[in-house]
């Protein structure tokens, strides 16, 4: 889930970039997209509101498993130990709804960007 996680940031980033280049400085980039908050990087994005609670909590817990398990594999407090186990699938893997939010995105980078798919898929 960590790399799912990171695919879906970097998937909502590059959407944001392709919108809006001034995003990626000659230094860094914009504190706009400089974050790992997927549900806000979902919105700047214009992907719409997510369609369900359990979609919500997803982006939540792929947000989390980016950060604490991308950062950390054992984090040196108890406290953070708590969010990990929350943070973690636990067996629970969501291929489904991690498919359906995936094709969101898939859907959203054609309708706005055409002629980059048309040209990456003629290449």
């Amino acid at each position: 889930m960590l790399l799912m996680g990171m695919a879906v940031e970097a998937a909502l980033k590059a959407i944001l970039v392709a919108k809006d280049r001034d995003l990626v400085g000659q230094q860094r980039i914009s504190n706009a997209i400089g974050n790992h908050h997927l549900r806000r990087l979902w919105d700047l994005a214009g992907l719409g509101k997510v369609h369900c609670r359990q979609e919500d909590s997803l982006l939540d817990r792929l947000e989390n498993c980016a950060v604490i398990f991308g950062r950390y594999p054992v984090s040196m407090r108890a406290s953070d130990m708590a969010k990990m186990r929350r943070s973690s699938f636990q067996g629970q893997l969501h291929f489904e709804q991690i498919a359906r939010l995936w094709a969101r995105i898939e859907k959203h980078v054609k309708q706005i960007l055409p002629e980059q798919v048309n040209a990456t898929a003629e290449a």
